[in-house]
């Protein structure tokens, strides 16, 4: 099980082994599994869907995660004909840089809060309609 693959703890040459965590709205864990230390995260989501479906017996699933883990690539692609499935995840640095300079975002409110919700035309396949952006203003400017 133990295997070498990326470390976030960014120590090269070390084996290891991969934990996912599946909580509920609450953010108490409902289920634990272990992976193969090699194991990329994106490989895993479509497995976890299917775990809460089945085991767990719930339809309607709202999963929160990273750039990484969830893309809309992989929306696209793996994740499109799923019902009952939404997600919660951040924008691009690019993607919020477009965004402001459209005037969708106004940097100004940064200065008073760091989460925005937005609507715009260029993701109308967000589901549900907004998407939640946590950047900071300063993160902004300095592109």
């Amino acid at each position: 099980m133990a295997n070498y693959g990326y470390s976030r703890d960014k120590k090269r040459g070390k084996l290891q082994i991969v934990f996912g965590l599946l909580c509920n709205r609450e953010g108490c864990p409902i289920a634990v599994e272990v992976f193969e230390g090699n194991k990329s995260d994106t490989t895993t989501l479509g497995k976890q869907i299917e775990k809460v479906r089945h085991r767990f017996g719930i339809s309607k699933i709202i999963w929160v995660g990273d750039r990484g883990m969830i893309t809309q690539t992989r929306i696209d692609k793996e994740f499109s004909s799923y019902e009952d499935l939404d997600w919660i995840t951040a924008l691009t640095a690019p993607q919020i840089k477009k965004l402001a300079e459209q005037k969708v975002i106004q940097l100004g409110l940064f200065d008073e809060q760091n989460l925005v919700e937005v609507e715009s035309g260029d993701y109308p396949e967000v589901r549900p309609v907004a998407n939640l952006i946590r950047l900071r203003k300063a993160h902004l400017e300095k592109d």
